[in-house]
């Protein structure tokens, strides 16, 4: 009953380090699939990329979509800031602070946030996979470790 108990906990515990190494594989595929270019992905230069992480080739209908609405979204967080920043005098050195302001608050959007929302989606879908991962493991170490010993029956000879 023993051995068999140690053999599943053994058979779980490198369940575990492949999943892991899984998702280690995963987030770096992500990031190579982030920082490469299109010239760069596997596939001619003709059809869409193939991105290392997924099987499938990406539409180029649905980068244009995620294109699009990303740009929704920034032009909306931009249009918000500058209805909080503006100054709404009609001088000229209002117009001018304005425009100084329009440049500071765009160079905030692409520089800071952008890159700060990446890393927090990033390691907020990590930690994600992680959790989903450890509760799939562990509920297969539990089963395997609480399961009836293997019974055999020995036959005599005769």
């Amino acid at each position: 009953m023993c051995t068999h108990s140690i053999s599943s906990i053994g058979r779980a515990s490198s369940s575990i380090e492949r999943a892991s190494s899984s998702i280690e594989r995963a987030s770096s595929s992500i990031e190579r699939a982030k920082t490469s270019q299109p010239s760069d992905l596997p596939g001619n230069a003709d059809s869409a990329p193939v991105l290392p992480c997924l099987s499938s080739p990406v539409s180029p209908d649905a980068q244009v979509v995620d294109a699009s609405a990303e740009n929704k979204a920034e032009d909306a967080l931009l249009k918000q800031t500058k209805e909080l920043y503006l100054s709404q005098s009609v001088s000229t050195t209002a117009k001018a602070w304005n425009d100084v302001r329009e440049k500071v608050l765009q160079d905030a959007l692409d520089n800071v946030l952008k890159p700060q929302f990446e890393r927090e989606l990033r390691a907020k879908l990590v930690s994600d996979a992680r959790e989903f991962v450890c509760s799939k493991c562990s509920s297969k170490v539990w089963r395997l470790a609480t399961q009836a010993p293997i019974q055999v029956r020995l036959t005599r000879l005769a």
